[in-house]
């Protein structure tokens, strides 16, 4: 039987947002203390946080954190923010990747592949935590984590760009459009690899099948451009690329027409 400490019982822990993931941890921790959008978080205590807001909403989050309460954050976000955890004294963060599906709130996460991972402060612990929920989470280092992260947010830009531009599911996408998945993810890692000097595990070819079992563990669900700024704009800010900008024309063409 797992211990967990004292920090982490139920009413000794705080939940910022109550989105899929966040009302699973609800859940799962029922007497945590919740706060939702606009709700003050002045009071907020020291104790161990889920962070679980969408990435346009962390700056105004991160805002509002006392600096007595800075120290035991854990953050789900998809995407690369380091940076602005480092503007705002965030020291020793915990940061997670979700890679178990909820497709909607209330669901029980599906977890086929165990992909998820975390890394930073209290990563031993989630790891154990989310064990103790039937879900995968390994510890990694911040370095491999780095990689991860870029990795987790090319399968975002690249899905949801072509499940717009045709309108069809991640498992459709596979198997109809390989070729469109395999160019683009080929060239959003290569531009990754030359900006940071990251190299994946088992190569381009190696991210471009891992990706795409992933994708076939998600079965019917629909990937859509979401969080611009931070997912395909943040590859446009890394440098334009022909295949990337190809179908983001078709994409705009198709907002234009309101298909979308």
């Amino acid at each position: 039987m797992r211990v967990i400490p004292v920090l982490w019982s139920n009413n000794q822990v705080n939940i910022i947002g109550l989105g899929r993931v966040g009302t699973f941890i609800r859940r799962m921790m029922p007497n945590a203390r919740c706060f939702v959008r606009n709700d003050s978080l002045v009071s907020l205590s020291s104790h161990p946080t889920w962070i679980c807001v969408r990435m346009k909403d962390l700056d105004q989050v991160l805002q509002q954190i006392p600096t007595t309460s800075k120290q035991n954050l854990i953050f789900l976000q998809n995407g690369i923010y380091q940076s602005l955890l480092d503007d705002y004294g965030v020291l020793e963060p915990t940061k997670m990747l979700v890679y178990f599906a909820i497709n909607k709130i209330g669901d029980t996460p599906v977890d086929s592949l165990g992909m998820s991972v975390v890394t930073g402060k209290h990563s031993k612990m989630v790891s154990q935590m989310f064990a103790s929920w039937h879900l995968d989470v390994k510890p990694v280092s911040e370095l491999d984590f780095y990689g991860l992260a870029h990795e987790k947010l090319i399968w975002l830009a690249v899905f949801g760009l072509l499940g717009d531009c045709f309108s069809l599911t991640v498992q459709d996408l596979v198997t109809y459009h390989r070729d469109h998945i395999h160019g683009l993810i080929w060239e959003l890692a290569s531009l990754v690899e030359r900006k940071f000097n990251i190299h994946f595990a088992g190569g381009k070819n190696g991210l471009v099948e891992g990706l795409v079992q992933y994708s076939h563990s998600l079965g019917a669900y629909r990937a859509t451009v979401k969080e611009f700024h931070y997912r395909n704009g943040y590859f446009l800010r890394l440098g334009k690329t022909p295949k990337h900008e190809h179908f983001l024309h078709l994409y705009q063409q198709a907002v234009a027409r309101k298909d979308l």
